[in-house]
């Protein structure tokens, strides 16, 4: 029989305490020591959603209530990962945290690269960081176009766009519009353009798009990148001189 309701977002679930302070220390320190929660017969907890709590108690139970930690039991989609991985570090359950760390890693691709490459960082988990960084220099060109990708810091942006194995190397017009579109899409980024834009290896673009670049609003307000523009063109026109630029300008 059920001797506590746990409440978040309005809604509620039954649930034993023995099999949560079992399961969770967060729950186990609040049913064994002197706070009020431990005699209450409902729980409001206010820093996760209901959906999270709904994930982090279906993996803790299993359809005839005995505790559970098998992967192919978790009730894990992407659109709960999230907070379910936000109830499970509240409730400090590393096995939960460490299925939704396995979802995230073995889900990954272009579309949910930004989802989950923000809650590797904001959870701290570095397989799936790992897997992000990986990714994103495999499919370079398909993660840029996703609505998510204006939402990446400058500081990985930068190692990002600085990477010798990016995968579209042979193509540095896709970096600099992944660069361009990242500054225009927040007005205070202009203040970054120069930094950023550094990183973009401008001698490996054909001369007639570099023609293009010089006009665009946020490139000619900006001095450093007019002359690393120029500075291209030159070596388009310095055929003999192609490979020592090259060791001393093309690579980070």
């Amino acid at each position: 029989m059920c001797d506590i309701t746990l409440e978040a977002q309005g809604r509620q679930i039954h649930a034993h305490k023995a099999m949560l302070a079992l399961a969770s220390p967060y729950f186990h320190v609040m049913f064994t020591s002197d706070f009020k929660e431990k005699n209450e017969k409902v729980i409001t907890l206010h820093d996760v959603t209901y959906e999270g709590l709904a994930g982090v108690i279906d993996l803790i139970y299993d359809p005839v209530s005995k505790p559970v930690y098998r992967h192919e039991k978790a009730k894990i989609t992407d659109s709960n990962v999230g907070d379910v991985l936000g109830a499970a570090s509240l409730l400090q359950i590393p096995i939960i945290i460490s299925i939704c760390e396995r979802h995230l890693e073995e889900n990954m691709h272009a579309s949910t690269w930004c989802q989950f490459r923000a809650l590797g960082d904001k959870y701290g988990l570095k397989r799936v960081v790992d897997r992000a960084d990986q990714l994103f220099l495999m499919h370079f060109v398909d993660i840029i176009k996703t609505p998510g990708f204006s939402d990446v810091s400058k500081e990985y942006l930068i190692r990002y766009l600085s990477a010798n194995a990016l995968s579209v190397r042979g193509n540095e017009l896709h970096v600099f519009k992944a660069a361009y579109e990242w500054i225009s899409a927040d007005i205070q980024r202009a203040q970054h353009t120069e930094e950023i834009m550094q990183h973009v290896r401008f001698m490996l673009i054909n001369s007639a798009h570099l023609d293009r670049l010089v006009d665009l609003p946020i490139i000619k307000e900006e001095k450093t990148c007019q002359e690393l523009i120029q500075n291209a063109s030159q070596y388009q026109l310095d055929v003999y001189k192609q490979p020592l630029i090259t060791c001393q300008q093309n690579m980070p």
